[in-house]
């Protein structure tokens, strides 16, 4: 598979704009669609097999399963343990599950914690300076993982807080083959 790290989909802040006002987003399909090298419109066209329609604004996890069956994956789901750093997933490529926090730092229960969810992308690749792990996120774009950005990346914090958001833990990953 061709590397990911520098594969940004083109239509990835129009579908942003457009499902992340409505109580849901578009970091499921675009963390796909970077991991697959497509647009984002491409993934939702296939979304589960049925197309856009079956899309609800928002990327519960089996609907992420389901996708990436039909779309060639072989998946084993692995815990987050409430990690405050990136795993070191055992395949090169890996979609992450994300738990924000509330701004005091507790976490949201029951339908407050799915609202309160994102994806972000993971492939291994060479790196000359780091582990070689790279992230991607819709709202923020590609970044390295085990370094001063992934940290900041899970704490909140940086020199742009609202760019990263609230603080969260990764809560569970998908380890991706592609057969």
């Amino acid at each position: 598979m061709e590397p990911a790290h520098r594969y940004y989909p083109p239509d990835n802040a129009l579908l942003l704009e457009k499902y992340e006002g409505k109580n849901g987003g578009t970091c499921g399909p675009s963390s796909i669609a970077a991991l697959e090298r497509k647009p984002v419109q491409e993934i939702l066209n296939g979304w589960l097999g049925k197309g856009e329609e079956s899309f609800k604004g928002y990327a519960p996890i089996g609907d992420m399963l389901e996708t990436l069956k039909i779309l060639g994956y072989t998946v084993k789901k692995k815990r987050g343990l409430k990690a405050n750093t990136f795993p070191y997933p055992e395949t090169p490529t890996a979609i992450v599950r994300i738990q924000w926090l509330q701004n005091d730092g507790q976490p949201f229960f029951w339908r407050e914690a799915g609202r309160h969810t994102h994806y972000v992308a993971m492939c291994k690749e060479p790196d000359v300076i780091g582990t070689g792990w790279w992230v991607f996120c819709n709202s923020v774009s590609w970044f390295r993982a085990h370094d001063r950005w992934g940290e900041e990346y899970l704490q909140g914090t940086g020199v742009d807080h609202n760019r990263y958001g609230p603080p969260g833990y990764v809560s569970s990953y998908l380890e991706l083959t592609k057969v």
